[in-house]
């Protein structure tokens, strides 16, 4: 009976064990992922309507995680799970806010813009250059910065830009981190969206 009462005692701190290594792991999940009052976030639970993702400001949380929001779009407060509430951070996948990218959510290398806030789940609410009166929700991994220089070529490079057949000299506006490059070129009234391996620098001397 003492076998069977010891070997009960040693399962059973064994198991408690167990379970505060789980709990210790949640915990600290939980931690990485928390929502504070005054939280800027962006919610995921609206299926539908105008303004949707809504973005608002955490009024309240309660100990059974669920917060009182107030969406900038909507007049009255809602209540959510915090499941469905991602905060807002300053970068995520090397994009900040503040910079200028270009984007491949609407079409490819269409639309340039500045970012206004970027959240935990991977989404970012931007400022595109043709309508600065309306914000778009664009996930952040559709967003290429704009870099100084990318393969050698920098801004305000005179280069020679191969354009459907014909060499065309122009200089670079601006550099994007998806190989992706601005260019003026003569005799066009507005710069074009390139691809860096159709440009050639331009230098007093051919080496042969």
């Amino acid at each position: 009976m003492k076998k069977y009462l010891t070997l009960f005692l040693i399962l059973g701190m064994f198991n408690f064990n167990l379970f505060a290594t789980e709990s210790e792991t949640s915990i600290q999940s939980d931690t990485d992922c928390q929502i504070c009052v005054g939280d800027r976030v962006i919610e995921s639970y609206f299926q539908y309507g105008p303004h949707r993702p809504c973005i608002g400001t955490v009024q309240m949380v309660s100990t059974n995680g669920k917060a009182q929001v107030k969406f900038d779009d909507l007049e009255h407060f809602y209540t959510l799970d915090v499941q469905y509430l991602s905060k807002s951070v300053s970068c995520a996948d090397n994009i900040c806010v503040g910079d200028r990218f270009i984007e491949s959510y609407f079409c490819e290398n269409c639309y340039q813009g500045t970012v206004g806030m970027i959240f935990k789940n991977g989404l970012s609410r931007v400022i595109l250059d043709n309508r600065i009166d309306h914000p778009f929700i664009i996930p952040v991994n559709k967003l290429s910065k704009e870099v100084s220089c990318f393969d050698g070529f920098c801004k305000k490079d005179s280069v020679m830009a191969e354009y459907f057949g014909n060499y065309i000299p122009g200089t670079i506006e601006r550099v994007f981190s998806n190989r992706q490059a601005e260019v003026m070129m003569q005799g066009y009234k507005a710069s074009r969206i390139m691809a860096i391996k159709n440009l050639s620098k331009c230098s007093d001397c051919y080496q042969r």
